[in-house]
C-alpha cells in the first residue's frame, strides 16, 4: 500500500502534450485559441509543437504566467496546471 502512495506524491514534470492540454478547462482551451494577442498565439503555436511539455521549463512556466495576465486563466489555476489537476 506504501507504492500507492508514493505514486499519488510524484510529481510528473514532462507529459506527453495532450495529457497536459487536459489540465486546462475547455473553456481555458478555447480561450487561448481564440486569443489575438500576439504572446498568447506565439506561446500556443509553440506549445503545439511539443510532443513532451515540461511543466517546470521557463517555456511553459512563463507562458502560463502570461495566460493570467491577459485574464485566460485564473492565478489560482497556476499550480493546479503545473502540478497536475486534470479537468473536463
Amino acid at each position: 500500500m506504501e507504492w500507492i502512495t508514493i505514486l499519488k506524491t510524484t510529481e510528473r514534470t514532462k507529459l506527453p502534450l495532450g495529457e497536459f492540454l487536459q489540465r486546462f478547462t475547455q473553456a481555458e482551451r478555447l480561450a487561448i485559441r481564440s486569443s489575438t494577442v500576439p504572446e498568447v498565439q506565439d506561446f500556443y503555436e509553440v506549445l503545439m509543437t511539443l510532443d513532451i511539455v515540461d511543466t517546470v521549463s521557463d517555456f511553459v512556466v512563463g507562458g502560463v504566467s502570461l495566460l493570467v495576465s491577459e485574464g485566460i486563466i485564473q492565478a489560482e489555476r497556476v499550480e493546479q496546471i503545473l502540478k497536475g489537476v486534470l479537468n473536463a
